[in-house]
């Protein structure tokens, strides 16, 4: 199975940022949204970043109240780890493996960005195993 084949059957919009976003702003979505991380694209959707809650808590105890003042652009993780769709879910299990304290997710691309995350490896495994 390829992360493409993953990305049409969960059949979900991602939601994005921008740099300028807030981090109040993005703290209410992320909550909102049930999520833990946001794709960051530039005003031409050109993916330049990912934005997780493990940025905003590290952030959170490094500057405290200053962090309301802040912005995605000030926090964001820049090297963001993506795949193509055709990149088989094994090998998009290992790159998330060798990356796992940067990312929660692999970035695919379709017509835009796309989020692979830990839980559609894990569906994937049982599936093939049943």
């Amino acid at each position: 199975m390829r992360v493409g084949d993953v990305l049409k059957s969960n059949r979900q919009s991602l939601a994005t940022c921008i740099p300028e976003d807030s981090i109040t702003s993005i703290c209410t979505r992320l909550s909102a949204l049930n999520i833990g991380a946001f794709p960051v694209c530039d005003a031409r959707g050109t993916l330049v970043g990912i934005l997780s809650e493990r940025d905003v808590v590290r952030a959170f105890a490094r500057d405290g109240a200053r962090l309301a003042d802040m912005h995605v652009r000030d926090l964001m993780t820049q090297e963001v780890v993506t795949c193509a769709t055709d990149t088989t879910m094994v090998e998009a299990e290992k790159i998330m493996g060798l990356n796992s304290s940067a990312i929660e997710g692999v970035l695919g691309y379709t017509e835009g960005p796309t989020l692979i995350h830990a839980d559609d490896l894990a569906l994937t495994a049982r599936r093939a195993g049943a």
